[in-house]
């Protein structure tokens, strides 16, 4: 799709292949006003400006695009905002746009903690009311629309984002807020023992395998910074401590140590009655 004012509007792929409705892509201007580059920086020109077949010479701006279905051009933020997190490339501005979808959240920013090339994950500030539950019901929400790699794995509610001086939204401050946050959580009081021993024993791995805690029994473990290989580590370990088979999937299902604990029953797992 191109919406034709002075210039050309439209959205394309790495390849340089113009995307339909919905997928997004960088977006690119064309049109009379398109410069013909940048002055004594011929790198920097072959880098940012191309030649389409139908619409001549045109400007690649580095934003983040899509096409909605009444015609309206979305902005997302920055290409350069892309990440590769455990040989998955994600784009952070469409983790952020997917969780602005969200009927309780007005704005949302993403950020990565940690080595990318290890132990790194997402951490997801929404803007909205704090209601009980809503970190779980954004955590559903982005599991429904996004692929598994992409879903935060920590969300921080807030009455606004900070911004810079340019007024946009100073991500390396949440970076900071965000080591702060789970810096904290992995060194809070003393973690508490629950009365039901398959209940506590599955606490003492969640704490163990997220490095924190502050977990509780109804925690769900994505929402505290799990994520797929620490999922299938905790699968595993689950087996090796009480023999009994569990499939990922269902832990994505019940992914709290009550939940689990019901579940590992239902398979006559019960270690208070040895």
């Amino acid at each position: 799709m191109v919406r034709h004012t002075p210039f050309s509007a439209f959205v394309l792929d790495p390849g340089g292949r113009e995307l339909p409705l919905g997928v997004h892509g960088e977006l690119c201007l064309a049109g009379a006003g398109v410069a013909i580059g940048y002055h004594d920086r011929p790198e920097l020109t072959a880098e940012r400006f191309g030649e389409h077949p139908e619409y001549g010479r045109f400007y690649r701006t580095g934003d983040l695009a899509r096409w909605r279905d009444n015609g309206t051009l979305e902005v997302l933020g920055r290409v350069d905002r892309q990440i590769k997190l455990r040989g998955n490339r994600l784009e952070l501005a469409e983790i952020e746009a997917v969780l602005r979808e969200h009927p309780e959240v007005t704005d949302a920013a993403v950020v990565t903690v940690g080595d990318l090339s290890a132990d790194a994950v997402l951490v997801a500030f929404a803007v909205a009311h704090p209601t009980e539950g809503l970190a779980e019901r954004l955590w559903e929400h982005a599991r429904a629309k996004l692929p598994s790699s992409a879903v935060p794995h920590d969300f921080v509610l807030t009455d606004e984002l900070p911004t810079n001086a340019n007024e946009k939204v100073d991500h390396p401050h949440l970076t900071r807020l965000a080591t702060a946050r789970r810096a904290a959580a992995g060194h809070g009081a003393a973690a508490e023992h629950h009365e039901d021993v398959l209940v506590d024993a599955l606490l003492s791995l969640f704490r163990e395998l997220l490095g924190r805690e502050d977990v509780t029994a109804d925690a769900n473990f994505f929402v505290l910074g799990g994520h797929s290989l620490l999922a299938a580590l905790l699968v595993q370990r689950i087996q090796e401590s009480f023999g009994a088979e569990i499939r990922l999937a269902e832990f994505f299902a019940l992914p709290t140590p009550l939940g689990l604990a019901a579940f590992l029953r239902s398979r006559g797992v019960d270690p208070g009655t040895d």
